[in-house]
């Protein structure tokens, strides 16, 4: 990597000055493979995806967070490629890629069934590539995602030929794309998982946490287990030109089956608080090379004592020698064909026992050691943010584990934390953390399953220290110290008067508000995607027809709108060869709901014709049904409440 600083001069004396970056690399996509080639070797793809967004905080995030998480997964995981998703993300990331050399995809923000205006589609991509064209790192444009109006490639084109153009699963995307989904599937391995299910006696008992779809809740191991299997998870297979969909969970409105919160995206690597899934070090295995070892722990504990279970160890070592109390079990080799994964089976699990497994390196040994833990004993507060600029832009981490009287981590604790703070600050999410480890599709909770969980601070604009205090009845509680210092007042940039705190107050929310949805249900959302067969539009229409009706056996089949839904999803399902993704099947069924409200309320005695109904619903069902345009329903009502026919 290297910079091009550039300046501009007056009369002698420099007027204004950048750097860029500029990395010589040569790529191209071979189509007869799908492989991509860089500097003439063939790329075997590690990728992930990732959202720039962390709880309480959504995308307004510092660069630090950031920087964690790539660092995280290029160096932690070993990811050589990423999608930064599904819009322009902050430009430090794409400095980051470049300084790292991952191997990017930039994507402009469309999504779903919209009619978006072609003048903003058209300035959104010229405004993300002229910012982002100098980055090396960017080896894709993506004109769009899940979207039936995807930007015009030509725009793109015009701008930088040296890209390749992608589109993933999109319509209208223009003569120059040249690279889709088939060619490489940006998002694979998808499994929706609750940190905290290790296995299958940790979730709810009424669910199955092995479910074959992907797209219903379940355990850590399963997903393990399926990641291993082609065709196992959605899409894709371990360590195979793999895109995992995604690197953390995070919000989304999505409703999973079986997942303990709705609107939460469960699939991440990590959770919601960057705390690692089995899957996250079946990953390290597979694609890092620094010497690695994790047991996973969840048998060793004392509901197991007693019984024989098998032993899951991931490892890129050499060799690896399980023993329980120093005494040997076995001792395997760990292979690219087993994905790095070992089984010791038929391990007798003892309350005073102590597993460790020991992988060898080149020489070297590296321990993991796993401990029973006993009861809940103490809480314990880090964080590593220790010193913060007193300017309200100061954000901390702090982390929440749960050890017993023997210092042991007990991993599977779901005590309820209770946060609180001394000082000039500010809690950012919540002041108590109840576990969301047993419930079913719950609208209300913070994500945590179970310990390690984190909390985030806001400094205010006074120096000082901040106490930030965890705890939990019955356990010992923990503080933790962090310093809130005045920014230096020698930089050279304008800047803002500060805030008065006089009279400043928290914004609080109003918990007495109860949420009434406005539009009834007529026709019920899905949970999962499902193949629809057909030949042609009119063949697909039949079936998305009978479809429909199979799930929602009361809904007013003779409604002006529901043809109209018919042809967008027909439509749908040309482009698509006959994927119905619920995501795009929802979002449509959604904007056919709010649609159905108005077609009601003009059939109410409002005393107009049937050819009347048509000529008010026509422009309804082409701007809410076929455009997805928003709609105020209420207003709307009153609107057709008023007329006169």
């Amino acid at each position: 990597m290297y910079k091009v600083a550039t300046s501009l001069s007056q009369g002698g004396e420099e007027t204004d000055a950048i750097e860029n970056p500029l990395g010589f690399r040569f790529f191209h996509w071979d189509f007869e493979d799908n492989h991509l080639v860089v500097n003439g070797e063939k790329i075997n793809i590690k990728g992930t995806n990732r959202h720039q967004e962390y709880p309480w905080l959504g995308d307004a995030i510092p660069k630090w967070m950031h920087k964690m998480d790539m660092e995280d997964i290029a160096l932690g995981l070993g990811h050589n490629f990423i999608r930064l998703t599904h819009y322009p993300n902050d430009k430090y990331l794409y400095e980051l890629t470049d300084s790292l050399g991952i191997i990017t995809v930039e994507e402009v923000p469309n999504i779903k069934n919209i009619d978006f205006d072609e003048d903003i589609q058209r300035q959104n991509v010229i405004e993300m590539i002229r910012r982002d064209r100098n980055h090396p790192s960017i080896f894709f444009w993506s004109m769009g995602n899940e979207t039936s109006d995807a930007a015009d490639s030509k725009w793109a084109w015009e701008e930088d030929t040296t890209r390749i153009l992608h589109l993933r699963k999109g319509e209208e995307g223009g003569d120059f794309i040249t690279h889709t989904h088939k060619n490489l599937e940006m998002e694979s391995m998808l499994r929706v998982v609750m940190r905290g299910w290790f296995g299958t006696d940790d979730s709810p008992a009424s669910i199955n946490p092995s479910p074959e779809n992907g797209q219903h809740c379940s355990s850590e191991t399963w997903e393990h287990q399926m990641a291993r299997v082609e065709g196992g998870s959605i899409r894709g297979l371990m360590g195979k030109n793999a895109i995992t969909w995604l690197y953390a969970d995070h919000g989304a409105d999505r409703e999973y089956l079986n997942c303990p919160l709705q609107h939460f995206n469960a699939k991440g690597l990590v959770d919601l608080y960057r705390q690692p899934k089995y899957i996250y070090h079946l990953t390290r295995a597979n694609y890092t090379d620094k010497p690695m070892i994790y047991v996973h722990p969840h048998f060793w504990r004392s509901k197991y004592v007693g019984t024989r279970q098998n032993i899951m160890v991931d490892s890129n070592c050499d060799e690896v020698s399980l023993f329980v109390n120093d005494q040997l079990i076995e001792t395997k080799k760990p292979s690219k064909d087993g994905f790095f994964t070992l089984e010791f089976n038929d391990v007798t699990i003892t309350s005073d026992g102590v597993l460790k497994a020991i992988g060898s390196k080149n020489g070297q040994q590296y321990p993991y050691e796993v401990r029973m833990p006993a009861k809940p004993h103490r809480i314990v507060a880090t964080s590593a943010q220790s010193r913060l600029p007193a300017d309200r832009s100061g954000i901390a981490i702090i982390k929440a584990d749960i050890l017993d009287a023997h210092d042991v981590p007990v991993f599977d604790a779901t005590n309820t934390l209770h946060w609180e703070i001394a000082g000039p600050g500010s809690l950012v999410g919540p002041k108590v953390y109840e576990s969301d480890i047993n419930k079913l599709e719950s609208k209300t909770g913070t994500g945590y399953g179970v310990v390690p969980v984190c909390n985030v601070v806001r400094t205010s604009n006074v120096a000082g220290e901040l106490m930030v205090i965890v705890s939990s009845p019955g356990l010992i509680s923990d503080t933790i110290l962090i310093e809130s210092v005045k920014p230096a007042d020698d930089q050279r940039y304008i800047e803002e008067v500060a805030l008065d705190n006089d009279a400043r107050a928290m914004v609080k929310k109003d918990t007495t508000m109860n949420y009434v949805p406005l539009v009834e249900v007529e026709i019920v959302p899905i949970r999962e995607n499902h193949p629809i067969v057909g030949a042609d539009f009119n063949s697909y229409r039949n079936a998305i027809d009978q479809f429909i009706k199979s799930r929602n056996r009361w809904f007013n089949q003779d409604a002006y709108g529901y043809q109209v839904l018919l042809d967008v999803l027909a439509k749908k399902m040309v482009s698509m060869q006959g994927e119905l993704i619920a995501d795009d099947y929802n979002f449509i069924i959604n904007q056919y709901n709010q649609y159905y409200e108005l077609e009601k309320q003009i059939n109410r005695g409002t005393g107009a014709t049937e050819e009347d109904k048509v000529e008010v619903l026509k422009p309804y069902a082409k701007s809410i049904i076929e455009q997805s345009a928003p709609v105020d329903v209420e207003r709307e009502k009153l609107r057709i409440r008023n007329m006169h026919f």
